[in-house]
């Protein structure tokens, strides 16, 4: 708390990627999470309120590496980021500038956990063609938002980085004016 206000993080970022963050910046208030899937207590290390994916999704990531060969596939899942369609781009993400905690595997393994959100990863080229397909499919409760020039992503209907922010300011009974979040620049525009 500071100028008579709260300071937090609004990312799509998961727990042990943004814990880094957090822990430089001292932020102590609650942190919005997952592109707005989870709300997350930095102090007590746990999630005050989150959505998960509908289970009818968890067949999604195999459907798009099949109509797009070489499609990079990471499934975020509470604690962990699970990459299990590999290209370079996924590649770059994951091992790049700062390394972000993950596994490989494949979906399978993963048949059995709460799926936060999907990131699809491909190039610039084949995103269009990626976008319109997802949309085509009709898919009930999701939200998708074109997060990074390379990321598609594929989160909860109740997720998004404008209806965190209001769901942190009722949880923590504070004016939303008085929350500064930090954000990312493409799919933040429900920040402003």
């Amino acid at each position: 708390m500071a100028l008579g206000g709260a300071f937090t993080l609004a990312t799509g970022r998961s727990i042990p990627t943004a814990d880094s963050y957090i822990k430089q910046l001292n932020i102590t208030e609650p942190v919005i999470l997952y592109n707005g899937a989870m709300i997350y207590d930095p102090v007590k290390q746990e999630p005050i309120w989150s959505a998960t994916l509908p289970e009818h999704i968890k067949g999604l990531p195999e459907r798009a590496m099949a109509q797009f060969p070489g499609l990079g596939v990471e499934i975020l899942s509470g604690k962990g980021l699970y990459a299990v369609g590999w290209n370079s781009l996924v590649d770059a993400h994951l091992n790049g500038s700062y390394r972000v905690p993950h596994e490989r595997c494949g979906v399978g393994s993963l048949a059995d956990r709460p799926w936060i959100k999907i990131l699809f990863v491909t190039g610039e080229a084949q995103m269009p063609a990626l976008i319109e397909w997802l949309h085509s499919l009709n898919l009930d409760g999701v939200e998708m938002t074109h997060s990074d020039q390379i990321l598609y992503e594929v989160l909860p209907k109740e997720a998004g980085k404008g209806r965190g922010l209001e769901r942190l300011a009722a949880l923590t009974k504070r004016p939303l004016s008085q929350i500064a979040a930090m954000g990312d620049y493409y799919n933040d525009l429900s920040l402003a």
